[in-house]
């Protein structure tokens, strides 16, 4: 870990790690921030999109106060499940905020997306998703936290 005096360091780090990332192809992130702003999806078609993005963030979180921004990865996999599709994917979530990374675990995660936030209706869970503590991903990827 690396100890910073800047309070989005660590995050603009993993993001940056993320979207640089030798299987960066594979990858989608979604990054939640506060409803600050809107939500960002970005992929390998729109990566250039990023750093404006988070920068646009990072400004306006370094202003206010109990600012933090969900970051979900999806790691899509080349692995299929017999007679079924699409692709096996890994997806693992974090909680960015200043000074730290909350990583999520697969089950918390889970759960929360398993309703609506607007309604609180539940929601079919996604075909072939494997929901992965952020931890775990994150290792598996190489990251440093």
């Amino acid at each position: 870990m690396t100890n910073t005096t800047d309070p989005w360091q660590k995050a603009d780090n993993l993001i940056h790690q993320i979207s640089t990332h030798k299987e960066a192809d594979n990858f989608y992130i979604t990054l939640l921030p506060s409803e600050i702003l809107n939500v960002g999806t970005f992929a390998p078609d729109n990566w250039q999109y990023l750093p404006e993005f988070w920068g646009n963030f990072i400004t306006i979180a370094t202003k206010a106060e109990d600012i933090s921004c969900v970051f979900v990865i999806r790691q899509f996999t080349k692995m299929r499940v017999i007679g079924q599709d699409p692709s096996l994917t890994k997806v693992a979530a974090s909680i960015l905020m200043p000074f730290e990374i909350h990583p999520l675990t697969g089950e918390e995660f889970k759960d929360a997306s398993s309703f609506d936030n607007k309604t609180g209706e539940a929601i079919k869970p996604e075909p072939n998703v494997h929901y992965m503590d952020f931890i775990k991903l994150a290792g598996q990827l190489g990251l440093e936290l």
